[in-house]
């Protein structure tokens, strides 16, 4: 899981802080980015976890 967990955190964090999307690059504090962080991290275990349980291979390995 390793590279579709490295794949999945670059699209969500490009997607929350670059103009694509949100676009909060620079206006988010130390604090709120632990909370990004934290949540995505946690996100990223109970989905492979999940997707681990239900099937054999990563979806992009």
């Amino acid at each position: 899981m390793t590279l579709t967990n490295y794949l999945m955190q670059s699209i969500i964090t490009t997607t929350v802080f670059y103009g694509h999307g949100l676009g909060l690059f620079g206006t988010v504090g130390r604090t709120e980015q632990w909370l990004y962080i934290l949540v995505i991290r946690v996100f990223q275990i109970l989905f492979s976890k999940r997707w681990l349980n239900r099937f054999k291979f990563e979806p992009f390995e």
